[in-house]
């Protein structure tokens, strides 16, 4: 019994890997499309992380602050457009901030958070929300929700590929305001030229 149960974990660490490193494998192939914008990479990352997690809400956000913005977003339908904002205090991310690693709450409702202003408004039961780094600063989230209870506890496995989406995401909007930066730059030249 205990011999088969050894087996049975071992066969679901390696296919939890598995499936991580082929996210990850596909955040890589989203970074080499060049026909994509920085926006519709973001976008296309998400759409892979809800997938990868089984919740349907993703989002990228700058902190502005008290506010919260949405920069970009995959959700159902109507639930959330890009540049929507919020009240930091109102959302699950004001709590992934002041972590410092991922925020991981499988059922809201019995977690110490049930109280929060975003349970009582959007009644999200389930959050795993990370801080995302711009040039070494505090920039905004990486976050994942879903209205339902999550099935399976989240663990050690995700919350990794979830530091690691973040470092992604980080990057790419560290190239994208680089990007902006040589735009500006030339613009600038162009004009006094």
């Amino acid at each position: 019994l205990l011999l088969g149960l050894l087996r049975s974990t071992r066969r679901s660490t390696q296919r939890l890997m598995q499936r991580q490193q082929a996210a990850l494998r596909a955040l890589n192939e989203i970074a080499a499309l060049p026909s994509l914008s920085r926006t519709e990479q973001l976008r296309q990352a998400l759409r892979l992380g809800a997938e990868h997690f089984g919740m349907p809400l993703g989002i990228i956000s700058q902190i502005d602050g008290e506010h919260y913005q949405v920069l970009v977003q995959v959700s159902p339908e109507g639930a959330l457009s890009d540049g929507q904002r919020f009240v930091l205090g109102d959302t699950y991310c004001s709590l992934a901030l002041q972590q410092d690693e991922a925020l991981a709450i499988t059922h809201m409702a019995d977690s110490k958070y049930r109280g929060h202003p975003c349970y009582r408004q959007f009644a999200l039961e389930s959050y795993i929300g990370i801080a995302v780094r711009v040039a070494g600063k505090p920039y905004g989230t990486l976050a994942f929700a879903n209205s339902e209870r999550r099935r399976r506890p989240f663990d050690d496995a995700d919350r990794e590929f979830l530091g690691l989406f973040a470092r992604w995401v980080g990057a790419t909007l560290e190239r994208q305001q680089q990007d902006q930066a040589v735009r500006s730059a030339r613009a600038y030249l162009q004009a006094v030229l």
